[in-house]
């Protein structure tokens, strides 16, 4: 087996140090020795710890003689970056599914005509796979929706080292992973820790970056405080 990994969702700012990232630096963690990453050159420079753990870098994905190809993040841009694999009938395409959203809500997500159709190519793109991991039941759901009776596993996410060596201990505060995106609706926890007196005493932290007129506003429905931008 040669396996080829598509690695350009951990050179993309806006993906690496985000959840896909985390994911993506999971799965070649326990990729089998010798696989090749594809990376951009255009895009910044991958983290030494991931480019040390390929066998080999590929800048493009012309790659002879593979024959599994795993894609940990369909929707990153340029997809057809990798189309010399994704039409190749000899190699075996997998793909990590994470969900549809900008799909579901294009209102918010897809307001531009460039947005529009960058997403949809990459949606397109995803036909091509043969067997996706959704890391999510629901997601799955959508998929099949989408996509019809397709072959796949769902995953689950893949937990960092540090969060699985972690000793369980009395809890010291409620935390929310959170961010601007109203989809995150961290009004909703305020709310119900705000209506009961035993939640109201415990201390509630938000990750993530909030404008000051936002957090203004949540701090109007009860205090919390923030960890990280």
């Amino acid at each position: 087996m040669s396996l080829v990994i598509d690695l350009r969702c951990l050179q993309d700012p806006a993906y690496r140090e985000r959840g896909i990232g985390n994911h993506a630096r999971n799965l070649i963690r326990h990729a089998p020795p010798g696989w090749v990453g594809v990376y951009d050159p255009v895009l910044p420079a991958l983290p030494e710890a991931v480019a040390a753990q390929a066998g080999r870098l590929s800048p493009h994905g012309y790659v002879p003689g593979a024959t599994l190809f795993l894609n940990p993040s369909p929707f990153t841009p340029n997809q057809e970056f990798c189309a010399r694999l994704l039409t190749d009938a000899r190699v075996r395409k997998a793909v990590c599914v994470y969900d549809f959203i900008p799909f579901d809500e294009p209102g918010r997500y897809l307001r531009t005509a460039g947005a529009r159709l960058d997403y949809y190519a990459a949606l397109a793109w995803l036909r091509r796979y043969d067997l996706y991991f959704p890391i999510s039941v629901p997601t799955e759901a959508r998929l099949r929706e989408l996509f019809g009776a397709v072959e796949s596993v769902v995953t689950g996410v893949g937990l960092p080292p540090f969060l699985q060596a972690l000793s369980p201990a009395v809890p010291r505060h409620v935390l929310m992973v959170g961010g601007d995106d109203p989809r995150k609706n961290p009004e909703l926890l305020l709310r119900a820790m705000a209506s009961r007196l035993r939640l109201s005493e415990v201390e509630l932290v938000i990750t993530g970056g909030y404008d000051e007129a936002t957090a203004a506003r949540l701090r109007a429905i009860r205090r919390w405080r923030c960890r990280g931008g």
